[in-house]
């Protein structure tokens, strides 16, 4: 298979956001993606409070991507500065050689959102100042995609 361009719509249900090591985990799933270009990761979270979530021991190196030659695009929207989707991005940003481009953006479009809980989205200014500190550290520029919440709820 020669898939390349990718469009990954993840739905992450969890009381506890910041230790869900689920999304890290679906890195491995570009695994099967070798000649991959272009990658869309949309990410909705939706907290559950007295979730109940089995819990996994993951190592860093059992999450470990192989080298992406190819990727050169990715836009990760949902992306609130938690840790995983923290470690999620340092990832691709090892792995992808030929990356050219990474747009973060905070919100995300929900078809259904009378579910959605904005509470806990991280401030932009957060989210700016852990791109300017990643992109400074690999080498490699993650923009922040800014657009007012108001946008989201006008279809």
């Amino acid at each position: 298979m020669h898939l390349r361009h990718l469009k990954c719509e993840v739905y992450v249900l969890t009381s506890a956001p910041n230790t869900c090591k689920g999304v890290v985990q679906l890195a491995h799933y570009l695994e099967f993606t070798p000649l991959l270009e272009v990658l869309e990761w949309h990410m909705y979270y939706y907290k559950k409070y007295k979730c109940r979530v089995r819990k996994t021991k993951v190592a860093r190196e059992d999450y470990r991507l192989s080298r992406h030659d190819h990727l050169k695009t990715v836009y990760m929207s949902g992306f609130r500065c938690y840790r995983p989707q923290e470690e999620l991005v340092y990832f691709i940003l090892e792995n992808a050689v030929a990356l050219e481009f990474m747009s973060i953006e905070p919100h995300t479009i929900l078809a259904d959102d009378d579910h959605c809980d904005f509470s806990d989205i991280a401030e932009d200014k957060k989210i700016r100042k852990w791109a300017r500190r990643t992109s400074a550290c690999f080498g490699k520029q993650v923009q922040v995609k800014k657009k007012k919440l108001a946008q989201y709820f006008t279809m």
